[in-house]
């Protein structure tokens, strides 16, 4: 905090602590590399229903959707040219994920 014009550190740094990350523990995606669908898989901590993107490494969005469940986790990706994608995960209770995935 601030004092005057100073900043009072506490005398054991080890002490501060960061704002949590809200991040979803684990994404992963199969196959990768692949062509026709891809599945998502992600940690129990994920809160349904969830909305993704899907984009370009360029920052091109070609895809964005939402799951309703677990169950629901497979994306149609047959249209999309070759190259690599990063697939962009938010869920209910804004916890954030993404994960690269290659089109053969």
């Amino acid at each position: 905090h601030v004092v005057g014009k100073y900043w009072v550190f506490p005398e054991d740094i080890s002490a501060v602590q960061d704002e949590p990350m809200h991040r979803i523990e684990s994404v992963t995606v199969s196959p990768n590399p692949g062509r026709d669908r891809v599945g998502i898989r992600l940690s129990a901590d994920a809160v349904y229903p969830l909305h993704y993107e899907v984009q370009s490494v360029t920052g091109i969005r070609h895809i964005t959707g939402t799951m309703a469940t677990a169950s629901d986790t497979d994306i149609d990706m047959d249209w999309l040219p070759s190259g690599m994608y990063i697939i962009y995960i938010r869920d209910k209770a804004g916890q954030t994920g993404s994960v690269k995935w290659v089109r053969e």
